[in-house]
Parts: C-alpha cells; structure tokens; sequence
C-alpha cells in the first residue's frame, strides 16, 4: 500500500508535532559526538573541526577507528576490521541488526520519532515524492549549463580514460592551467575560475617539475590548488572538498588523478557495479549541487574492443554515472598523435586529432580526427618513395595494363625509372595492399593484388590506368 507524504508527517493533526520523516534529515541532525563516545568509551585523539580517534568495538583495537564528525560516516582500520559507513552500518555490524532493523532503532530509538500504529505503515527511509507537470516544468526559469570549456566540458562528472602514461596527466595539468588563466584549451574557449587538482600518484617536486615544464616564460596562474593526498569518496573526501568551496567559491573545476585514489573498492557481499555505481554517484551529485565540473582520471584495460568505451576500467557503472566521457587513444606509448574520443550528455560526439607538444608536454588539437587522419594517410601516400616510383613507371609504360611480380617491380624501377628502392618484395606487396584505395581515388591506378595462391607459382601485381573519382567529379561539373 501507499502512504501519503502528508500523513507521514502528521500534518492531518494540527496538534501533533512534526518530525523529520526522511532519513538523511535525521543523519543530520543528529548528535554523533556523545553516540560514538558512549559506546567506543575513551577518545585517543580528537580534531575539533574533523575528526576524533576512538577504541574500535569492531576489532578491538585502540586508536584505529575514526569517526567524520560533519557527517558521521566511520570508518575502522584495523586489520581484522578495515570497514566502515554511516551510523546506520555501525548499528548494523555492532548490534548484529538487519538494515530494516537498524534504520528503525536509529528512527525510533535514538531520534525519538514515534512509531506508526499500522505497522505495515513503517518505511526504511521516505523520500519525497514530488511530480511536477510538463507545462510547469517547461516553464521553469533554470540557469543555464555552465561550461568549463565551451562545448568540451559542462558542469557535472567527467571521465577521462586512456591506457597508463599516455600522457592523461599532462592533459589534466594543462586543463588546469588553461582554465585558471582563462586561455582557449584544444582550441575551445575556456571560463576563468578557479580549480583543484588533486594529483594523487605525484610528488610535490613532480608537479613543481611539470609545471615549469608547461609554462616555461608564463606566469604561474594564482588560481590553482594542488593536493597530492585525500580522503576515499565515502570517508571524508565529500567533506573536504565541500570546506575547500566554503573558502573558495569562485572554484568550477576540481580534477581528480586518479579515481582509484580515491575509492576503497566494494564492501563485503556487494558487488562491483553497486560499488562503483554509488562512488561515481555520489561525486556527480556534489557537483550538481554546487553546478561545478569534477573530471575523473582513469584508466583503460588493455584488450581490444571494437567499441573504445567498452575499454575503460570497470563495470558500465562508471560510464553510466558519467555525464562526459573522454578516451585518449594512440598507436603505442611513445606516439606523439593521438585521438580524443568524445561523448556524453550535454556535448556531441566526436574525435579530435591529437598532436602532443614534446617541447611543453602540452595537448594540441588539429581539428576533426577523422578529416585530419585522412589529410596524414594521404600525404603520407603521396610522399611514399614506392608510389613515386610506380607513378614514373606507368607513366612510361606504353600499354595501359601491367604486371609483374614485386621483385620484378624493383627491377624495373632500378632499369626503366633509374629509382633505387631499398626495399624487400615483402614490404613492397604490403605498402601496394596498404595503399589499394588512394591509388584509385588519387592517381586513377586500379590495383589488384596477387591471390594467396599465387599464379602459376609466380605472384604477379597487376595494374590498370583509369580515370581517378576526383577527376570524373570535375569532368561532371563541367557538363552540368
């Protein structure tokens, strides 16, 4: 059965007095200083603002339990321990309770809200249940989506992904940079703010290192904080960062380097997904609340996939939580061009082509990846020696149609083209299959490769002259 909002809150008795019916009102009203230290007795340490240090009741340990006192989240790390959450996992572990059992001795035992008379009327933890009707919502006067970088980086979670020391971090750094100085970022227009870098795997004297490395002469932007420790997402990191925007508001963009710093992996019987899904979760609703972009920095797996987002660390949770979704992606390591896969919510998909700058170790865009990859492909025919010299060849042959092995196509460079090819038949029958479509579309040189069986025991490379695509296009446009 239903119940409604109204009742629960007791508002059909003008006299009754009102309680908090939603759980996450109750966590925060509650007192959890005087909980905690009646039942692990003596404090070992305390922090006024933060956090206090107690005996664990879940190991038995002095002084390795900790309690998040804005929240009250704990957390024991003890060896035999080394688990944690909010009071209401604490009332579970330590009173060996069931979650419906817990919720409702910390409702009625401990914040004192009266039970239901009709017992099937009890709930774990009612939230508020508002529709709103189209014509309302579409009239509603929202702000606009902030964008860190116009048309790249909206407000919300992001994820940037590519395999290890592909250059990821050097992208965070130079982001960073960017958008505190205010300065276009891959040739998109960046807003100023201010931004958190919290660069979990590097050393202070790394980051002064890299920073001199990407600014050279440029003045050091005053509008960039660094951390190279944190707190896990679900123990204390969500406080930090929310006292971080309490003393710098104008902050739009934290960067986290790397996500698994920051996780503690899954609880005991919970699966990954739930794990990974409530972690992603909780950071996307702190920067929707604060309508800021936090991007993540992750990692790929190293198989292959025809689908590249099906590559990044994880379950789905993690793309499925995200609103931005970046893949860097390169032919090996030590490659200096790269694609930058691009998908998500509020952006259009697309792929930009990469350069990397190895003077400042900055990030440069060259545009659309798949018009810049065929730019490179096509220059890269037409520059190869091999096709120079079979463009000579058949120019010079008198018929229209030729073959010939490929140890005989490097005769008959050497003797009719005077080209010496420093090249093996192998390599030859590859560059000639490679290049099979270009021949056509630039040079109108119809190709056709030998089959796997040779001919006769001799594998012969036959080649047609024809009219190149391009120039039938021209020749159309002048009749019509």
């Amino acid at each position: 059965m239903t119940i409604s909002f109204g009742k629960m809150l007791g508002l059909h008795n003008p006299q009754a007095k009102k309680y908090p019916n939603d759980l996450n009102d109750l966590k925060i009203n509650f007192d959890y200083n005087s909980f905690y230290r009646e039942r692990c007795g003596k404090i070992r340490y305390e922090n006024q603002k933060s956090i206090m240090f107690l005996n664990c009741p879940i190991c038995g340990h002095e002084k390795c339990f900790v309690v998040y006192k804005a929240t009250g989240h704990w957390h024991c790390f003890g060896q035999h321990g080394n688990c944690g959450g909010s009071v209401i996992d604490f009332l579970m572990r330590t009173e060996k309770m069931t979650l419906k059992a817990a919720i409702n001795h910390f409702k009625h035992e401990l914040c004192g809200i009266p039970k239901s008379k009709n017992p099937k009327e009890e709930v774990y933890c009612l939230q508020k249940f508002e529709p709103i009707s189209s014509s309302e919502l579409i009239n509603l006067n929202l702000p606009p989506l902030y964008w860190t970088v116009d048309n790249l980086l909206p407000q919300g979670l992001g994820l940037l992904a590519s395999p290890p020391k592909f250059g990821k971090s050097w992208f965070g750094l130079g982001l960073s940079i960017r958008v505190a100085q205010g300065k276009e970022f891959l040739g998109f227009k960046t807003h100023q703010s201010r931004v958190l870098y919290l660069t979990l795997e590097d050393s202070k004297r790394r980051i002064i290192k890299r920073l001199k490395k990407v600014l050279g002469d440029e003045k050091i932007p005053e509008d960039i904080d660094f951390a190279v420790s944190a707190n896990s997402i679900n123990y204390g990191l969500i406080d930090d960062l929310e006292n971080y925007l309490k003393e710098h508001s104008a902050t739009k963009l934290i960067i986290i380097d790397t996500l698994q710093m920051v996780r503690i992996g899954s609880a005991k019987n919970e699966n990954a997904y739930t794990a990974e899904y409530r972690d992603l979760s909780t950071l996307k609703k702190f920067a929707d609340k604060h309508n800021i972009c936090i991007l993540v920095i992750h990692h790929l797996r190293k198989q292959k996939d025809n689908d590249i987002y099906n590559r990044i660390s994880g379950t789905n949770a993690i793309t499925g939580a995200c609103d931005t979704i970046f893949v860097i992606e390169k032919e090996n390591r030590y490659a200096n061009d790269a694609q930058l896969h691009i998908t998500g919510r509020d952006v259009e998909q697309d792929d930009l082509y990469l350069q990397f700058n190895q003077s400042n170790c900055e990030w440069i865009s060259k545009g659309n990846a798949e018009i810049q990859l065929l730019k490179k492909e096509r220059a890269e025919y037409s520059n190869d020696p091999i096709i120079k010299a079979l463009r000579k060849l058949l120019d010079i042959v008198e018929t229209d149609k030729f073959q010939c092995s490929a140890k005989q196509l490097l005769s008959e460079f050497e003797k009719r083209c005077g080209i010496n090819l420093d090249e093996t038949p192998e390599t030859i029958g590859k560059r000639l299959r490679k290049y099979k479509n270009l021949m056509f579309e630039l040079d109108g040189i119809i190709y056709n490769p030998p089959p796997s069986n040779g001919s006769n025991g001799t594998r012969l490379h036959k080649f047609e002259k024809s009219v190149p695509p391009d120039e039938w296009a021209k020749i159309d446009a002048m009749f019509n």
